[in-house]
């Protein structure tokens, strides 16, 4: 179906679309929804998985490259030049524009609009002229995308604990300590150590080795021995995993409405400048749950030499977490932050009780898959100055390093056999 020009200024705008793309007035509703040709319908969810990896981590030449290879594409079987414009795509170019200066600089409005062009462009075989002047207008917003997003900080480096050996062999624990001469076996370790690894109900980085061979060969042994699953993994490949957003609330049968960013434990200020995005509740395929240990500090001032510089500690809190692992990413949800009064049956007046209900509840609704119990994980590096002066370590490094090898324990062929 070719565009239908609004109302109220003209403009032509999707058969789809229930109001104007330019001006916002309601457009008349369609008699049939247009058919989503053939081969399309996978372009903007790439599109919009290209932008949210720029957004994540401040490289946009994914997103050019597909716009580009969009651009390049031929959109007709016929020359383009003998192919008679319609009604609709002579009002597309006869209608003067807004000029690129009042474009929206907000990169999600440009987003947006972005997937708006792509997706009018999709019905290139019904009016291949509009198609083609849809593409330019996408091309247009790409630039405005680009230029948007490089005045945007990255975001910070993924922090990792330090590793002191380029690679581990993480194992998914039996839970049983009469199993421990099975895993010093396979493990070809001593009893000691295999008592620690069978003895956890949540996986963990059993051994640590510069030689990458023999602790897959190892792997290998744990996996056949105890029917378990292992995977061996360096920093490059936990890095390869996909970033976790942050869960703002969760309703069961969705909307789940999420943000990007890095701050997993926000102030009202930060919670309040997201970005927000809703999105259908995602088909889980492992939930991870887990206490991450923050602790503050202060330094000491002190005439004694020995004294000066000491830290003393100024206390210790826990924060509940769940991460929601699903074919294309992840969904943190954080205990405090992480809105559940839309989720039915969970306690209201207590957080720490509403919280523990949804990894209940989860545990109940998605039986079938993975659920890791929870750990607690503490800090691994240096305390970090904040601005009110005082020191901070987290434990969030050690959760991103467990979450991530739990989903390639689990969730790639990385910890299965063969």
């Amino acid at each position: 179906m070719s565009p239908v020009p609004c109302p109220a200024c003209q403009r032509p705008n999707a058969p789809h679309r229930v109001a104007c793309l330019y001006c916002g007035h309601a457009m008349p509703e369609p008699s049939e929804l247009p058919p989503t040709p053939e081969g399309q319908s996978e372009e903007p969810k790439e599109l919009n998985r290209a932008f949210q990896r720029a957004m994540a981590q401040g490289d946009t030449r994914e997103l050019r490259d597909l716009l580009g290879a969009k651009r390049e594409r031929p959109p007709a079987t016929r020359p383009l030049e003998r192919a008679p414009r319609s009604a609709a795509s002579q009002a597309l170019v006869a209608k003067p524009q807004p000029a690129a200066a009042s474009s929206p600089a907000d990169p999600g409005a440009l987003h947006a609009r972005l997937v708006d062009q792509v997706q009018q462009a999709a019905g290139w075989r019904e009016d291949p002229q509009a198609a083609l002047e849809y593409l330019g207008r996408a091309g247009d917003s790409l630039q405005a995308l680009v230029e948007a997003l490089r005045e945007h900080e990255p975001p910070p480096a993924l922090v990792l604990p330090p590793f002191r050996q380029t690679w581990a062999v993480f194992v998914a624990s039996p839970g049983d300590v009469e199993l421990a001469a099975d895993v010093a076996t396979a493990l070809e370790t001593d009893l000691a150590t295999a008592r620690q690894v069978a003895l956890l109900p949540q996986p963990r980085a059993a051994l640590r080795s510069d030689d990458r061979a023999d602790l897959e060969r190892r792997a290998e042994q744990y996996r056949l021995l105890l029917d378990l699953p292992a995977c061996v993994f360096d920093q490059d490949i936990l890095r390869e995993q996909p970033a976790a957003v942050l869960a703002l609330a969760l309703c069961l049968g969705g909307p789940w409405v999420t943000a990007q960013t890095w701050h997993w434990t926000p102030t009202a200020e930060q919670l309040a400048a997201f970005c927000r995005r809703e999105d259908p509740e995602p088909e889980l395929r492992l939930v991870v749950a887990g206490e991450v240990v923050i602790r503050r500090f202060r330094r000491l001032r002190s005439r004694r030499r020995r004294e000066e510089g000491r830290l003393e500690a100024r206390g210790e809190r826990r924060v509940g977490v769940l991460d929601l692992h699903h074919d294309q990413g992840v969904v943190r949800a954080v205990q405090g932050v992480t809105d559940l009064g839309a989720w039915p049956g969970l306690a209201s007046g207590s957080a720490p009780l509403a919280f523990r209900g949804l990894q209940e509840q989860l545990a109940e609704q998605h039986a079938r898959i993975q659920h890791v119990p929870r750990g607690v994980y503490r800090p691994t590096r240096e305390p970090e100055e904040l601005e009110d002066g005082l020191l901070e370590a987290t434990g969030w490094p050690s959760w991103e390093e467990h979450s991530r090898a739990c989903r390639c324990l689990y969730m790639s062929r990385r910890g299965r056999r063969g």
